[in-house]
């Protein structure tokens, strides 16, 4: 639906299929009405109000709009919100895993430059996904609202029975899914938007970060560290330290002869991961500036003749226009180069993109764009697609570099679709026990929201956690998607040697235990690849129809087969655990429990609480543990 008679020129940056095939479909059309119906459900909309009835096969209603249209160039929408209704998905927003009666602002910010740390209030996050899976009655349905401009959904805050949407400009371009299984729902949306490609294998291990490995010397240090101790690492990050005065792509004088260290990092068994943030310095002697200035690539101001220039880490720096083809495939060689010194993977930070300068953190709403040939867009109107088109620059430029190969990138910003071009990690956390429990919810709705690739900083990246709260993180660090330990320069030494002898071996056993589970992890990506399925799964996924489960924020499913139940507080040593329907064993003494009911389960700071599914047979790569 849109505001005048034409329809916007600006591209789907979200959708990735765009070729359906046909389905019958009926039009009954009245003085007061129009319907649609197919085989699986029908739409009647008032042609006075503008309010509208969607209905699944049986006529049942699985969303009644009370109000629909526009504001000025405002798009608006008012859903009715039924009774014992809940609503999961939203991306990584923060919260409960039902964000019904919350408010939340679809609006990509760098959260530590609008707040002290992520919290369960903040209306915002890194990543925009317009995505909704609600649940009735052990029913399911969804609902994308594909618009880049900002977004505010209200689900039932200001009034418990409606659900209001409301976007700055745009246009009413509506996604409905009318179920009624939970995996069919995620399927079709990501049959839409993208689904997640398998990953290179050295992924799925265990990543060292820091932000403060400031050397070479430093690097190779906590490399042979990470050997002598014998635990298994696959990874090493560079954070900005790397760089040469924070100009993009490029080695500082700290990290001589870089294509040296990375060939003997590679010959101990490790890859690497170097950061890339949008902003290249205004460096006149810049190459890479010089380069992009010539191709004329950067975003322009109000108005639309001059580069845009900013603040950001490296100073007064320029803004790669990455909605424009021409610019993501410039971006993608300039990568490319840096590259083949021997790096594995790109880490696409700060790309909200998140300034210091400005009032709003971020480009002014009023900057130009060129999203495609002939037309142009304002920030305020494509924001949120912004490190998204960097993330698809950074895959582009990592298969120019390495062909053969399955890229890896990772990112911190994006928008619905993110996961065909990138793993996906929460942003700034803090070590604390609550952004540990929080960490569950968010990666699980970012599950839903098509985003299979997604984990957290690992420890959490502000302040220093404890030894048993970095114990218990590690533990369910190594049983999400994506693993990676990750600390800001200020915070105490986090790799995992670093909390004494007991820490250390449970963090070895904990990787060491990720190591086992491989096989079976990349049997999970293989679903996420072939079907959209998340690999770190709400219990809702399997069990909707049990409303005990469905509740369920801090247990979750790793693929099918795995039930995970993690410690989230202090001087925990039992917990409860919530068994769905079936027969389950305790991975650690074999012991079979009859589901349906919770359990009290042993929880040793030691040992996490997992427990497998029976019938799952050969495609769990594990059996009974001994500690």
């Amino acid at each position: 639906m849109a505001r005048g008679r034409e329809f916007s020129a600006l591209p789907s940056f979200a959708v990735e299929k765009q070729q359906w095939p046909g389905v019958g479909v009926t039009l009954a059309l009245s003085e007061s009405a129009v319907e649609l119906r197919t085989t699986a459900g029908s739409l009647r909309m008032d042609n006075a109000t503008g309010r509208w009835v969607l209905r699944d096969a049986r006529a049942r209603v699985v969303f009644e709009a009370a109000a629909c249209g526009f504001e000025g160039p405002r798009p608006r929408l008012a859903l009715v919100l039924r009774d014992g209704e809940s609503i999961h998905g939203l991306g990584e927003m923060t919260g409960p895993l039902d964000r019904r009666g919350l408010v939340r602002e679809f609006w990509n910010i760098d959260v530590l430059g609008h707040a002290s740390c992520l919290h369960s209030g903040l209306r915002s996050s890194y990543v925009s996904i317009p995505f909704a899976l609600n649940l009735h009655r052990g029913r399911a349905a969804g609902l994308f609202w594909d618009n880049p401009a900002r977004q505010v959904w209200d689900m039932g805050h200001a009034s418990p029975d409606r659900w209001s949407l409301r976007a700055d400009s745009g246009e009413m371009d509506l996604y409905l899914f009318t179920g009624p299984r939970v995996p069919e729902i995620v399927e079709r949306f990501t049959e839409l938007t993208g689904r997640t490609p398998l990953p290179p294998r050295w992924a799925l291990g265990y990543h060292q970060c820091r932000f403060g490995y400031t050397s070479r010397a430093e690097v190779e240090r906590v490399a042979a560290e990470m050997r002598r101790r014998r635990f298994p690492c696959d990874a090493l990050w560079l954070d900005i330290d790397h760089m040469d005065g924070h100009r993009v792509f490029t080695f500082g004088k700290r990290f001589p002869r870089p294509r040296e260290m990375l060939a003997k990092l590679r010959r101990a068994g490790f890859r690497v991961v170097a950061i890339a943030n949008p902003g290249v310095k205004n460096d006149p002697k810049f190459a890479v500036l010089r380069r992009g200035r010539a191709l004329d690539a950067f975003v322009k101001d109000a108005g639309g003749r001059r580069d845009f220039v900013g603040k950001v880490w490296p100073g007064r720096s320029r803004f790669p226009d990455f909605l424009d083809v021409r610019v993501r495939r410039w971006w993608a060689r300039e990568q490319a180069k840096f590259m083949r010194a021997g790096l594995d993977g790109i880490w696409c930070d700060m790309n909200e993109p998140a300034l210091f300068d400005t009032p709003g953190k971020t480009l002014p709403g009023d900057c130009v764009h060129r999203p495609a040939e002939k037309t142009t867009a304002t920030h305020a109107a494509v924001h949120n697609l912004y490190g998204q088109a960097m993330a698809a620059a950074a895959r582009e430029g990592a298969l120019l570099a390495k062909p053969r190969e399955r890229p890896f990138v990772l990112t911190r910003a994006g928008y619905a679709g993110i996961q065909r071009h990138a793993a996906v990690w929460t942003g700034d956390n803090s070590s604390t026990w609550e952004h540990l429990a929080a960490s569950v919810p968010a990666l699980l709705n970012l599950g839903l929201s098509g985003v299979a690739f997604c984990g957290t900083d690992v420890g959490g990246f502000l302040d220093s956690p404890t030894p048993e709260l970095f114990a218990r993180w590690m533990q369910l660090g190594a049983l999400m998607p994506f693993f990676r330990n990750h600390s800001n320069k200020d915070s105490r030494p986090q790799e995992p040697w670093e909390f004494g002898p007991e820490v250390e071996r449970i963090c070895r056993d904990a990787i060491r235990l990720r190591y086992r589970l491989r096989p079976y992890l990349e049997q999970c990506f293989t679903e996420a690849h072939e079907r959209g399925w998340p690999v770190m799964r709400p219990l809702l996924f399997h069990f909707q129809d049990d409303a005990v489960a469905a509740a369920c924020n801090d247990q979750f499913l790793l693929g099918a087969h795995l039930l995970v139940a993690p410690v989230l507080a202090p001087g925990v040593a039992s917990r409860s655990v919530y068994l769905p329907r079936g027969r389950w064993r305790d991975v650690w003494s074999w012991r079979a429990f009859r589901g349906g009911r919770h359990i009290l389960a042993p929880a040793p700071l030691d040992r996490v609480p997992l427990f497998v599914r029976e019938g799952a047979g050969k495609s769990v790569a594990i059996r009974k543990l001994r500690v």
